[in-house]
C-alpha cells in the first residue's frame, strides 16, 4: 500500500454514557478498574485515549477514533465490556448498567486540553453544581444549545 492509498484520520470525541437511571452503579473502589477496562477496550478497538474518567453514575472520556470503526461500535463495545464487569464487581446477575442513548461531540484539536481538563475535573464540578446533569455540562463546554 502506498501512501496516497491509506486512510487518515485524525477525529477526537467526547463520549458521555450515563448510567440507566443516574443509579450510582460504579462504587469507589472499583473506579479505577473500570477507568482501565475502558481504555484496554479503546486500544484493542484501534482507538486511543486521552483520558477517561468516570464517576459513580457516568462515564466521560475523550478518545481519538479508528476510522475503521463507527463510534456506535466503539461505545456499544464498551457498554458491554464495562457492564459485565460491573455486574460480576457488584455479584448481580447480568443487568443494563447503561442508557442506550449516549452523547459524543468531535472535539476541534484547538479545544483538547480544555476537554481533558473538564474531564479530569468532573469531580471538583459535580461538588460544586450537583444539580446540574454531566449532559447539560457537556453541552456548555461545547457550546452547544439544550433547546
Amino acid at each position: 500500500m502506498d501512501f496516497e492509498d491509506q486512510v487518515h484520520c485524525h477525529a477526537w470525541i467526547h463520549c458521555l454514557i450515563t448510567a440507566k437511571d443516574e443509579n450510582p452503579v460504579i462504587q469507589p473502589y472499583f473506579r479505577e478498574e473500570v477507568n482501565q477496562i475502558v481504555e484496554d477496550t479503546f486500544i484493542k478497538m484501534g482507538s486511543s485515549v486521552r483520558i477517561i474518567n468516570c464517576s459513580s453514575t457516568h462515564l466521560n472520556c475523550l478518545f481519538n477514533l479508528n476510522p475503521e470503526k463507527s463510534v456506535q461500535e466503539i461505545v456499544n463495545q464498551i457498554q458491554k465490556v464495562s457492564a459485565d464487569f460491573i455486574n460480576a464487581k457488584l455479584e448481580t446477575q447480568a443487568q443494563a448498567i447503561w442508557e442506550e442513548d449516549f452523547s459524543c461531540l468531535s472535539v476541534n484539536s484547538t479545544n483538547i486540553e480544555e476537554v481533558f481538563n473538564f474531564i479530569r475535573d468532573q469531580d471538583i464540578r459535580n461538588l460544586t453544581a450537583p444539580d446540574k446533569s454531566e449532559f447539560i455540562q457537556l453541552l456548555e463546554l461545547h457550546k452547544v444549545s439544550s433547546e
